[in-house]
C-alpha cells in the first residue's frame, strides 16, 4: 500500500468518524430531553397514582418511573462513552495522518509525564525525612586525602 493510498484511506475514515459523531451528538441532545420527560412524567404519574389510588399505588408508580428514568440515564451514559471513544479514535486517526504526511504543525506535543508522587506509606516509613542523593554520598577519591598537617604527621613516612 503506498503512502498516498494509505493517506486517502485514513482521511476517508476521519470523514466517516466526523459524520458518525455529528449523528451521535444529535441523538445525545435528544437524550437530554428524554431524561427530562422521563423525570417529569414519572413525578406526575406518581402524584396522580398516590392521589387517586392510594399510597401503595403511588409507591408502585414511583418505583416504575424511577426504573424508566434510570434506564434512560444508563442509555445516555452509554451513548456518552461511545462518543468519547469515537472522539479518541478520531484524534488518533488525525495524528496518524499527520505523521504519515509529515505535517509537523498538526502533530501533537509530546506527552508530559508527571513527577512521581510519594505514596503515603513511603512518607511514613521515611526515617531520614529526605531523599538521599547518591552523588552527594559518594565522594571522589581525592577528598579522602588528608589536607592538614596533623593528619599527615599521623601517617607513617616512607623515608625509612
Amino acid at each position: 500500500m503506498t503512502t498516498q493510498s494509505r493517506h486517502a484511506s485514513i482521511t476517508h475514515h476521519i470523514r466517516r468518524l466526523e459524520n458518525r459523531l455529528k449523528a451521535l451528538y444529535q441523538v445525545e441532545r435528544r437524550f437530554a430531553w428524554y431524561r427530562l420527560i422521563a423525570f417529569l412524567s414519572g413525578a406526575l404519574l406518581t402524584w396522580a397514582a398516590a392521589s387517586y389510588f392510594g399510597a401503595l399505588a403511588g409507591w408502585f408508580a414511583l418505583g416504575l418511573s424511577a426504573g424508566v428514568f434510570f434506564t434512560v440515564v444508563a442509555f445516555h451514559r452509554r451513548l456518552d462513552k461511545w462518543i468519547d471513544k469515537l472522539k479518541i479514535w478520531q484524534e488518533l486517526k488525525i495524528n496518524q495522518s499527520a505523521r504519515l504526511m509529515l505535517d509537523w504543525d498538526n502533530l501533537p506535543q509530546p506527552a508530559v509525564i508527571p513527577e512521581h508522587e510519594r505514596c503515603t506509606l513511603d512518607v511514613d516509613l521515611d526515617l531520614f525525612a529526605h531523599v538521599v542523593r547518591v552523588d552527594a554520598v559518594i565522594a571522589p577519591a581525592t577528598s579522602f586525602a588528608p589536607t592538614d598537617a596533623a593528619s599527615s604527621a599521623a601517617r607513617p613516612s616512607s623515608s625509612r
